[in-house]
């Protein structure tokens, strides 16, 4: 027999390999699309020879068993339409080539479940093959063969969910990204449950938002020195990990930043170390360092949200000084700051009293713009800060959270907030727009609650967001005797939606004019 020949062989003398590839293929062979196939193969026969290689028997030395290497389809439809003969191209393969081509032809089919896929990369890099080969093999790029190798780096949990389809495989592949087991455990519950708009897990936009905040930290804002390789030896200095978004852009091309750590532990772990190398050194040289209760106190909902106690930090702007110097500018190397430790994060944050800033304001001549003001108003002024503190922080955190898929709850909700917000005059012109009646009372006509039962009874996403926007844009229509301001909101919406304004004004002021009296004849 020749190295590779075309022949008819019996289909009672097929056998089908055993490899890892072929068994998980099939595992999903479609009984109808099979019975279809024994159909055509009826009417048309095979028209395309199967794949075969020689196995041999102890019969008189002659060849009475192939294995089928690629066409098994073709094999069982042909079984199911009764024919006994296949047409076959035989070829003399080792285990090993047999192994790739059928990974090959694995990879190259439809409804392959993307972790499956990547494992067939996996077995074909043991093979030998580089990337490049791979990708060249299966007509892919580079990088999307990368991506799909990266999938094999979820856990058993993320594996599941994404089998079970809560997971679409870009999602999936934003989870393989995230190298500690446990936050990727953690991040794929998050993903999975989330329930907001239709209940179901999030959406990829709303996956990758998700994941950038909570699970990506910017090198450039990390308080320890990421050039350090001894702070956490096992993790070595940030610049050259492979945890680093640089270091991996083929994964990593949606980030724009090269110097983003994707390993938030490893990241909390050189803080740590850091802040523990600091607290060490400052206690040696006596330097005050403020931790636990005490440190609560000043700062019980971390430094970035206000410090009570007239603390300042070092980079804090001083706004009474006149050209609005930090803390550190104005007392300059020669105070010893004190060290407040973060009761969230355990960062070192060093400290000021504000007497401190004050004395060496007045030693540099210095005089404030704004003097210190009564005790009662001081307190009110460090109540107020801290709330605006509070409130903003609260808002980042709020905003963080808010889904990109809205549903008709949450477009009500936005709704009535903003009717309680429109004055009278302009509740009545949505009114009039609606064709909603106000209830009518004794004295009054009350248009707000006859606005909210409408709304409470929307069921069109559309309906809500045009009236959202009509909300947004009413506030403009309030014009005051004394007042001088311009409506800018409307005049943003024109110019979007290319409307001449002063058209509009002047077809306005004509009808404003009065009309002359006809002259009689």
């Amino acid at each position: 027999m020749h190295a590779s020949e075309l022949r008819a062989v019996p289909l009672a003398a097929l056998t089908f390999s055993t490899t890892p590839a072929q068994i998980e293929r099939r595992a999903h062979f479609d009984k109808g699309e099979l019975a279809e196939l024994a159909d055509s193969i009826k009417i048309a026969g095979v028209l395309q020879p199967i794949l075969a290689r020689p196995r041999f028997k102890e019969d008189h030395g002659e060849l009475n068993q192939w294995e089928v290497v690629a066409g098994e389809r073709r094999v069982i439809a042909a079984r199911k339409a009764g024919l006994e003969e296949i047409p076959a191209t035989v070829r003399e393969l080792s285990d090993g080539q047999v192994a790739e081509l059928q990974l090959i032809e694995n990879l190259q089919r439809a409804g392959l479940h993307e972790l499956a896929e990547a494992e067939g990369y996996e077995q074909l890099l043991k093979h030998g093959h580089s990337v490049e080969e791979i990708a060249g093999k299966v007509g892919k790029s580079k990088a999307y063969v990368y991506a799909r190798m990266k999938l094999l780096a979820l856990g058993p949990a993320a594996r599941e969910a994404f089998y079970r389809g809560e997971l679409s495989a870009s999602t999936a592949l934003l989870l393989a990204r995230i190298p500690d087991a446990g936050a990727q455990r953690k991040a794929c519950g998050e993903i999975t449950h989330q329930r907001w708009g239709d209940g179901g897990p999030m959406s990829y936009r709303e996956a990758l938002r998700h994941i950038r905040e909570d699970y990506m930290l910017d090198l450039k804002e990390a308080s320890f020195p990421t050039g350090d390789a001894d702070l956490v030896p096992a993790a070595g200095a940030c610049g050259a990990c492979p945890k680093r978004t640089g270091n991996q852009r083929e994964l990593f091309q949606d980030v724009k930043s090269g110097d983003v750590c994707t390993d938030a532990p490893c990241f909390k772990r050189k803080s740590d170390a850091w802040s523990a190398r600091q607290l060490e050194k400052a206690r040696a040289t006596g330097q005050e360092v403020i931790t636990g209760e005490k440190a609560k106190k000043i700062a019980p909902h971390g430094p970035d949200c206000g410090l009570n106690g007239d603390y300042l930090k070092l980079d804090e702007r001083v706004y009474r000084d006149p050209k609005q110097r930090t803390v550190r500018q104005i007392i300059g190397k020669d105070a010893q700051p004190a060290l407040l430790q973060d009761v969230k994060t355990g960062e070192l944050v060093p400290i000021v009293k504000e007497a401190v800033v004050t004395e060496a304001l007045r030693k540099q001549g210095v005089r404030a713009t704004r003097e210190p003001s009564n005790p009662e108003q001081s307190k009110r002024d460090k109540k107020a800060k801290a709330e605006k503190a509070f409130r903003a922080k609260l808002f980042e955190l709020v905003r963080a959270k808010l889904p990109t898929r809205v549903d008709v709850q949450i477009l009500r909700t936005i709704a009535v907030g903003y009717v309680g917000e429109i004055q009278q005059e302009n509740l009545k012109r949505l009114c009039s727009i609606y064709g909603l009646e106000p209830i009518k009372k004794k004295y009054t006509q009350e248009y707000r609650p006859a606005l909210e039962e409408w709304i409470a009874g929307m069921t069109k996403v559309e309906q809500l967001a045009e009236f959202l926007q009509l909300c947004y844009y009413a506030s403009d229509l309030s014009v005051y005797t004394w007042g001088d301001g311009t409506p800018d909101r409307l005049l943003a919406a024109a110019k979007s939606l290319r409307i001449d304004v002063e058209k509009v004004r002047k077809e306005v002021t004509a009808a404003a004019k009065p009309k002359k009296p006809a002259k009689k004849k």
